[in-house]
């Protein structure tokens, strides 16, 4: 079993810190991020692009060849997390005792965090995964967002309990 952990930052700053520490090859302009990863631990790639209005979309397609534990630290208690799933599987929880929910082929979640608990990712060996998460970062928006998405998603997912997580099966336009 590998442990990973990941410091909380800019998207710069963490796509920075895994080219680093796993000698990944990084390409990045001016708001999108391409690292091509190809050690004895990881292969695959994660693709990000971050929008002005406080959306960023990850694309992560890896395999690892050891069962890892990635930590991430809390994110902002102001951030929504979707995600969904195209291929293997993986569990996620708060901390590292914390219950482990499971996100399979076709699955979305729904992750927010007002507590200062680290993110866990489990990853089993030699399983190929794919997964999307577009992550909403609500606070720090300049409000330039003429309609009620912002609003509507701070009461439907932030005004819950301090962890809160959702798991839903596939939806279509997703899919698609």
């Amino acid at each position: 079993m590998k442990n990973i952990y990941l410091n909380a930052g800019t998207i710069d700053e963490v796509f920075s810190d895994l080219e680093t520490s796993f000698n990944g090859v990084l390409n990045s302009t001016n708001n999108e991020f391409k690292l091509a990863l190809d050690t004895d631990l990881i292969k695959g790639n994660i693709d990000a692009v971050t929008f002005i209005n406080g959306f960023t979309s990850i694309q992560v397609n890896m395999t690892f060849a050891d069962d890892v534990t990635l930590s991430m630290e809390s994110f902002s208690a102001s951030s929504i997390v979707f995600a969904y799933c195209t291929e293997g599987t993986f569990k996620h929880s708060f901390g590292i005792s914390g219950h482990q929910l499971t996100l399979r082929k076709h699955l979305s979640t729904v992750v927010t965090s007002k507590r200062s608990i680290n993110t866990i990712l489990h990853f089993k060996k030699d399983t190929a995964i794919q997964f999307s998460i577009i992550k909403v970062e609500t606070a720090s928006l300049s409000n330039g967002i003429n309609d009620s998405l912002i609003p509507n998603l701070k009461k439907n997912f932030l005004d819950k309990q301090p962890n809160y997580t959702y798991q839903g099966i596939q939806n279509l336009r997703i899919a698609e």
